[in-house]
């Protein structure tokens, strides 16, 4: 359950929307976390349509209007009918803050719900109150007569094809075909951007299928595309930690150039606080991977240590009291 807590399901959503509507990004304007008012109350993500003209590629965008409210919840999150009021209330404030009289039309607003499981409690209620609900993709459905708002109940784990791999990523219960395609797909990205949005979501489904995950280095091609995955933001941590030692470094050489004349010891102290500095971000993305599910010998390959070198500098780090 603690796992469940830290898991940051709701980043990784936002990024894999934005690989989700990859091909019709240039359209939108997407917004996570968006405040509807000075006060605490946030939509999960908002999406405005830029061109009204464009008819967009992905599915879960065929029913957007110029303003689209979009409400994740996390596989063991609960979708019943108080969190369906809550979106179409966010989706009433949204409307109710627009500039001018009927700023916003009714009629210009979707209601967007995204949830790895049926909702099968609420699609029974919804019937009780004589909307109708229609499949109008695989696992992507239209609850009509459900107040002013068009409005869609997105089931990630019933989606299907290759348009929606990064969403059925976010799931606890990823099945093996789904992963392989992840990795595989994930490979061919270059664009650095992209890279982060799939690194928050590798980082989110490694940790939630650690077993699976970390049956990867089996099979030789997924195992060296994900670690291809895991070298950038090694890299980016490790660059990151040497440069907030270059000042301690060169505090630490000032010290030494008493002793051995000023301009040496303050480049031989330099030079040790980089390399200190280089130790700590290895390190720290040493236990970040392994947190996040990667195995010891996904992590050794990586990092180019020694499976011995890895397993000790976890085990350190479980050592060191917390604070």
């Amino acid at each position: 359950m603690n796992d469940e807590k830290n898991t940051q399901w709701h980043s990784a959503f936002y990024s894999a929307m934005m690989m989700e509507m990859n091909a019709d990004r240039q359209y939108l304007d997407c917004r996570k976390e968006y405040l509807l008012n000075t006060k605490p109350l946030q939509i999960d993500m908002l999406i405005i349509r830029k061109n009204r003209d464009v008819t967009l590629q992905n599915e879960i965008g065929r029913i957007f209007k110029g303003h689209n409210i979009i409400e994740y919840k996390s596989p063991n999150d609960s979708m019943g009918i108080d969190q369906y009021f809550k979106t179409y209330a966010y989706a009433c404030l949204y409307k109710a803050a627009a500039d001018g009289s009927n700023g916003i039309e009714s009629g210009d607003i979707s209601v967007t719900m995204v949830r790895n499981r049926r909702p099968v409690k609420l699609f029974k209620w919804f019937r009780s109150q004589g909307c109708h609900i229609e499949e109008a993709y695989k696992g992507i459905y239209y609850v009509g007569g459900a107040g002013f708002f068009d409005t869609q109940v997105i089931v990630s784990r019933e989606l299907t094809g290759d348009n929606h791999i990064w969403i059925k990523a976010l799931t606890d219960s990823m099945k093996p075909e789904d992963m392989h395609r992840l990795i595989t797909e994930s490979g061919k990205v270059t664009d650095r951007r992209e890279l982060d949005y799939i690194d928050s979501i590798m980082q989110v489904s490694a940790k939630a299928n650690r077993k699976l995950f970390q049956g990867v280095k089996e099979e030789e091609n997924m195992f060296e595309v994900l670690k291809d995955l895991m070298q950038p933001q090694w890299d980016m941590e490790v660059e990151k930690e040497a440069q907030k030692s270059y000042a301690r470094g060169e505090e630490h050489g000032k010290e030494l150039g008493f002793a051995q004349g000023e301009e040496r010891g303050i480049s031989r102290g330099i030079s040790q606080g980089i390399s200190q500095g280089i130790s700590q971000g290895e390190a720290r993305m040493i236990v970040k991977f392994h947190n996040n599910g990667y195995s010891l010998e996904q992590i050794a390959e990586a990092s180019e240590k020694t499976l011995e070198e890895v397993r000790r500098i976890i085990e350190d780090s479980s050592n060191k009291p917390n604070g």
